[in-house]
This record gives structure tokens, sequence and C-alpha cells, in this order.
């Protein structure tokens, strides 16, 4: 890579086994551009997130750029579900995606090395690997509560509550995650 030709520095992203990524335009044949998470430092790798992309980071430990999409999720929403998410003891890391509708990845509460939390991603990108995911939505003025179901030929989002109420919601089931009675919900 021609380290002149870049004016400014390549945005990167850091995973949690501490590699680092960049954002790359590329040209389709059509001529338009496409954005890709590279591990390798590049001419096309760009200095900023373009308007109306995000990157975001995914369950296999890497990252991916995309199109932002409209929510009707505040940032205040967003940090009530953060703040119940912070005190629940029972998990250890989470992750809420907000890309329309707002879905949580609950992780495992473990302390792992490099070499286990390696073996532990290709679990993790088994189609068998079971992970607590919550999806809230708001439909017609109301939150609509839904949980993830591994079960054989029914993986699907099983309907849990609706409210009006955020907070009620996010106070009766969020402490939920991380027990054995979060897969009893249905």
């Amino acid at each position: 890579m021609n380290q002149e030709n870049m004016k400014n520095q390549p945005v990167t992203f850091t995973n949690w086994l501490d590699e680092k990524y960049y954002l790359k335009a590329n040209k389709t044949k059509k001529g338009k551009t496409t954005y890709t998470i590279t591990k390798t430092l590049s001419d096309a790798c760009i200095d900023k997130i373009p308007d109306g992309y995000e990157v975001v980071y995914n369950n296999s430990g890497g990252f991916v750029a995309r199109k932002k999409k409209p929510t009707l999720f505040t940032p205040e929403m967003i940090s009530i579900m953060e703040s119940e998410l912070k005190k629940n003891k029972n998990i250890g890391s989470y992750r809420i995606d907000i890309n329309g509708d707002a879905i949580i990845y609950i992780g495992e509460k473990i302390e792992i090395g490099k070499e286990f939390a390696q073996m532990f991603i290709r679990i993790m990108q088994s189609p068998r690997n079971q992970q607590a995911m919550m999806k809230l939505i708001i439909e017609n003025g109301e939150f609509i509560l839904y949980r993830y179901n591994f079960r054989g030929s029914f993986d699907n989002w099983w309907f849990i509550k609706n409210s009006k109420d955020l907070k009620y919601i996010i106070s009766k089931f969020f402490p939920l995650l991380g027990t054995d009675a979060f897969y009893e919900l249905i």
C-alpha cells in the first residue's frame, strides 16, 4: 500500500480477540460503491464511514458494513435498555443491534483466553449454537417483545408480551436473560 496516497488514517475496528479490521470501498461492474470489512490494509481502505452507513459487530467476532435503516427507537430508549442489561449479573456480555428493530444478543458469562476464544467463535458460527436473543419492535405505539426459539424445525421468533410501557417490558423480562426462566418464555 502506498502510504503517501492516504491523506487520513483509515477507519479501524478491533474485535474482542484484538484483531484489527478496516473499512474498504469497492466498485462494482456497474460503477456502484459497496463497502466491506477487511483485515488487509490497502489503498481501497477509507478514512470515514460514509453517510447513511454504519459498521456493526457481528456474532462471529467480525464486523459488517451496512446501510442504516430508519428506527423508531430513540437514544433515550436505547439508554434505558442498556441500563437494565448492565444491572443483570446473570449475563456476561450483550449487544443491542438497532437495525430497524432492536435485537439483543446475549453472550455467555465466561473468562476466556485467545485460543479458547477462537474455538468459541467456531462454536458460535455453528448452526446448532443456541444464543439468547430477544427482539423488541415498536408497532402502532406498542412495544412488542419476542425471544428466539431454537427448536428443530421451529426456529423462529416467539411472541412474549406487548405493552405501551417500555420500562414495564424491560423491567419484567430483561432480568430473565441469562437464566433458565428465559428459555421457558413462550
